[in-house]
């Protein structure tokens, strides 16, 4: 991330009030991650108040398990709070979401007006995994009310003085939740973010296909077609 894009997200995040959660989405086998998180995360530290540490999480997408990019990471988590022993990020299971879109392209290619026809064993592998990422979804929403809310009382020009960052209870005060989500390139947000409202919204696969998919941030994806194998566009 180069001081211009830094410089950007902070003045994006200096129009909230307080945010609720730091997403950082993650490919499950990406060896540069090390990178990643230097360039994002450790510059986004060094203008927010170190409890932040505490509203981090991690999501994995299109897995169920972290893949090799956690390994790494832990690595680079261990070398920061050697160096840094005030932060100290965690990396476990209550913050760690595995949630795979995939599931969610499908469906949106078996509805109308897309109607791609789905084989069998296609459909039913990927309604398994709808149901997981759908239990994962629900699982990060409810760790996220139980979250303090971190703060922000940031000056939008960087290297200003500026008032030291507090948190306080989320509570049941608070209606709407405010998440900064942070990626590398390639993850697809926004098909991650119209995946996630979906797995919020319908508990299968053939519920979401037979409702009404929603649909927050206008997009295109390419599937390939199993039956002729040909990459078709599908629109959301």
């Amino acid at each position: 991330m180069d001081q211009r894009n830094l410089k950007n997200l902070l003045d994006f995040i200096s129009n909230y009030s307080d945010i609720n959660a730091i997403c950082l989405l993650l490919k499950p086998n990406n060896t540069r991650v090390d990178v990643i998180f230097k360039s994002c995360l450790l510059q986004l530290f060094s203008h927010l108040n170190k409890s932040a540490a505490d509203n981090i999480l991690f999501l994995y997408t299109n897995t169920h398990t972290p893949g090799n990019s956690a390994t790494i990471l832990i690595s680079e988590l261990n070398r920061v709070r050697n160096d840094n022993p005030d932060i100290n990020i965690k990396h476990n299971k209550q913050i760690i979401y595995c949630i795979n879109y995939k599931p969610f392209t499908y469906a949106v290619a078996a509805s109308s007006p897309n109607n791609i026809e789905l084989s069998t064993d296609l459909k039913n592998d990927q309604d398994i995994k709808w149901k997981r990422s759908n239990v994962e979804c629900k699982r990060l929403l409810d760790y996220i009310c139980g979250l303090s809310t971190l703060v922000v009382n940031m000056a939008p020009p960087i290297g200003n003085e500026r008032k030291q960052d507090t948190q306080r209870n989320l509570g049941d005060k608070q209606n709407e939740i405010t998440l900064l989500m942070v990626s590398e390139s390639g993850v697809e947000k926004s098909t991650f973010i119209n995946a996630y409202v979906n797995y919020m919204t319908y508990d299968t696969m053939d519920e979401a296909r037979d409702g009404k998919i929603k649909c927050l941030l206008n997009e295109k994806f390419t599937l390939m077609d199993q039956d002729t194998y040909e990459l078709k566009t599908i629109g959301l």
